[in-house]
């Protein structure tokens, strides 16, 4: 959402995701986005956080549409390269 998301470890430790900027037109499917890309990630290996972020990234993109949309892997990747050009 428009404040991001936060992590909850087990050890009462929370990590806060600031939110990717987006113009929202549409939030349909944007949790499903954020639950499968986030699934993915942990999947291929990826730490917590990142899975998080890319997930945030890629939710970020799909409200950017109208309907329930969904965004391709290389328009993922450009995402997820701009945010780290910009840390």
């Amino acid at each position: 959402g428009s404040e991001g998301m936060s992590l909850f470890g087990r050890e009462g430790i929370t990590l806060d995701i600031p939110a990717y900027p987006a113009e929202v037109r549409d939030t349909i499917g944007a949790g499903d986005t954020v639950t499968a890309t986030f699934a993915l990630g942990l999947a291929t290996g990826a730490a917590m956080a990142d899975a998080a972020t890319i997930a945030n990234v890629a939710a970020a993109l799909v409200v950017r549409r109208m309907g329930c949309a969904t965004t391709t892997p290389d328009e993922l990747l450009r995402a997820v390269a701009e945010l780290e050009t910009a840390w």
